[in-house]
């Protein structure tokens, strides 16, 4: 169960009662400590007991997944691993299917929302910060057709630096990149607040690399299109990205 960086009691009962239900004699379940106050978070410890948990371990991460997997002197193995993960979790799993069954490779959330000038920001915002707060490397992108709605959302997302893409054009594909020192700045303020050393540097090269390595794997392909273009928008204010794009939309030189 997710808890170190923010608790999410939710899915112990999305967890833990199915298998109640599906009349599993054996539910041991683990969350790591919470950074408010070093044990399991209260609320995920109610959560896990209400839903009829068997076995709680204070451990998480992709050692948890070791543990379950070939057991250790104090936790005995199991025959099953499911529940979300960061980027660690998912390799761990990924690495001992086989051993276990797992329920899916999973990973940072991601999440891509379409809207048109009807959506309700409050509501947009809601879905894109609920698949934020699950990681750091989670990605949440605003497609929409109205510019009052992505910068009505973006209001009520307080400044969070999400990717938003202004289409005056369906038809109209544009690729926006999120700022890489925006990124970097709150990843290195995270480190820091649990007293990790790192390096502002280091971290904004690390972040430019992994943009480089997704631009050949994922994005280049889809760009390819007659009718697609990729903008850099990392130094761009919102006023010159939706400048940027209705020029193209117009028919102007990029």
């Amino acid at each position: 169960m997710p808890g170190g960086r923010y608790p999410l009691p939710s899915t112990a009962l999305m967890l833990a009662i199915p298998a109640k239900v599906a009349g599993v004699k054996r539910i041991a379940a683990c969350s790591p400590p919470s950074k408010t106050n070093g044990g399991i978070h209260p609320a995920v410890l109610a959560a896990m007991d209400i839903a009829g948990v068997d076995e709680i371990y204070q451990v998480g991460g992709a050692q948890a997944v070791a543990a379950f997997t070939y057991g250790t002197e104090s936790i005995q193995k199991v025959d099953m691993i499911v529940g979300p993960g960061n980027r660690f979790v998912t390799e761990a799993k990924r690495q001992v299917l086989g051993e276990v069954g797992i329920d899916s490779l999973a990973g940072p959330s991601e999440v891509l929302i379409i809207a048109d000038e009807t959506a309700d920001p409050d509501f947009t915002a809601i879905d894109l910060l609920a698949q934020c707060e699950h990681d750091p490397n989670a990605r949440a992108t605003l497609v929409t057709t109205s510019r009052e709605l992505a910068e009505k959302t973006n209001v009520v997302m307080d400044g969070r630096d999400i990717g938003t893409v202004v289409l005056p054009d369906a038809e109209l594909k544009i690729f926006l990149t999120a700022s890489v020192e925006t990124r970097a700045s709150r990843r290195y303020k995270e480190l820091t607040e649990r007293g990790d050393s790192c390096n502002i540097e280091e971290i904004e090269k690390n972040i430019s690399m992994r943009d480089e390595q997704d631009m050949h794997r994922e994005i280049a392909p889809l760009t390819q299109a007659e009718d697609a273009v990729y903008l850099d928008s990392s130094h761009m204010s919102i006023e010159e990205v939706t400048e940027k794009i209705l020029s193209l939309y117009r028919g102007k030189s990029p």
